[in-house]
């Protein structure tokens, strides 16, 4: 309901701003090497812009790119897709993050 009252270009820029202005913060309190739960907040604050801006958006994406009796086969094969992608990052990422060094991911 929220989205369909908002316009989803909107939610995405919110979304995606706040998302920069948390990590930016994050980013300082790592430089000033200030208390965790600073470090904590940001990082929650990233977590909700993100669910709020362009996380839910690969759904709706989906749903408008498939005719109607299709969608449900769609979302399925996109669902496994995206667990699968996420399985292979979590089982990648420490591999990748031994070989290249922490202060490398700051780019990203």
């Amino acid at each position: 309901p929220f989205v369909r009252n908002q316009r989803r270009k909107v939610l995405w820029l919110i979304g995606f701003i706040f998302m920069f202005i948390s990590f930016s913060g994050y980013l300082i309190c790592s430089y000033l090497n200030a208390p965790g739960q600073l470090k904590l907040f940001w990082l929650c604050l990233f977590v909700f812009m993100f669910q709020i801006g362009p996380g839910p958006v690969v759904w709706f994406i989906s749903v408008e790119m498939f005719p109607a009796e299709a969608n449900g086969a769609a979302q399925g094969v996109a669902s496994f897709f995206n667990w699968f992608a996420n399985t292979l990052v979590f089982l990648f990422f420490p591999i990748i993050l031994a070989a290249i060094k922490i202060n490398t991911l700051y780019i990203f």
